[in-house]
């Protein structure tokens, strides 16, 4: 198996007020990208930003009781478990949160696309200095705690922000822990308070037949999944995911066969041009419209006009 240790070469390391920094390269074998290690009372925080040549695997072990949460922003990351049969799969925009006593696991990153998220663990010391024993005691004890959740759109953006920031020392330890503890935050009220949305599924339901409504509606224009995640009020990956269960496609595969489907209506029981119809679906010319309907049909527009 091809290990993340081994793959990491130090390129940085550094103790500034209380925080042990280190920054790593990914040897060119294993593909290219970084890795950054941060560690400070009683918080560790690992940033990766990766393209991978293949499978990489991480193994982890605590000797005492941590709190885990780790967050998803591009690829796929699998956590085996010891003991359990099947890993747990998280995708981009998806987190996935654990409370670990003597645990033992194994991280699976996929080379599929490249990889980029964070991980956060935290001990009993930065539970008790931020005085949030009480909090997640009942979070220990929520029945309907879930390991793997899709992010909301602030952990998002909270998550991209801590990719990104470049800042080290003094301002980077303030930085990384207000964006921490933020982050608890929203995972803490996410769980503790599920009851309290008792249709989230039939919304989410809902929000997908609206995304496929927006779509339907302009079918001139090529909305991207971000712009359509937006409208309908859904996470990326949650929209994706869902659209594909309800329509058996993904977004922009169905947005091609509805206009596939309204092009036949619009060449058998009307009398426009061929050019006409390409620009009322959005096609640049007849051209690339043409392309795109022997494609789908196996027959050019003006041999399915005629019957043919």
């Amino acid at each position: 198996a091809r290990v993340l240790d081994s793959a990491l070469m130090r390129a940085h390391a550094s103790s500034q007020c209380g925080m042990e920094s280190v920054h790593y390269l990914l040897r060119s074998p294993f593909g290219e990208g970084t890795c950054r290690t941060y560690t400070f009372g009683g918080l560790q925080v690992n940033l990766l930003e990766a393209s991978l040549n293949g499978p990489l695997y991480s193994n982890f072990r605590v000797n005492e009781p941590v709190m885990e949460f780790g967050f998803v922003a591009q690829g796929t990351l699998l956590v085996h478990r010891c003991l359990e049969p099947h890993p747990a799969v998280v995708e981009a925009q998806e987190s996935y949160q654990e409370y670990l006593q003597e645990f033992r696991a194994r991280f699976h990153y996929l080379p599929e696309e490249p990889f980029r998220g964070l991980r956060i663990s935290f001990n009993r010391d930065f539970l008790d200095r931020h005085q949030l024993q009480a909090q997640y005691g009942q979070f220990l004890h929520t029945e309907k705690h879930q390991r793997v959740q899709t992010q909301s759109y602030k952990t998002q953006e909270i998550i991209e922000e801590m990719l990104a920031d470049p800042k080290e020392g003094t301002l980077k330890r303030l930085f990384l822990e207000s964006r921490v503890l933020e982050l608890m935050t929203i995972q803490l009220d996410h769980t503790l308070n599920a009851d309290s949305a008792p249709t989230a599924t039939d919304q989410v339901v809902k929000k997908v037949h609206a995304a496929r409504a927006l779509i339907e509606r302009d079918l001139a224009t090529s909305l991207t999944i971000p712009q359509i995640a937006r409208q309908v009020g859904l996470n990326e990956g949650t929209l994706k995911r869902e659209f594909k269960k309800a329509f058996g496609q993904g977004l922009f595969e169905h947005g091609q066969t509805l206009r596939m489907e309204k092009a036949c209506e619009w060449l058998v029981s009307g009398t426009q041009p061929i050019y006409a119809i390409a620009e009322a679906l959005g096609y640049q010319n007849a051209t690339h419209f043409t392309h795109a309907f022997k494609k789908h049909t196996g027959i050019t527009p003006s041999k399915y006009r005629r019957g043919i």
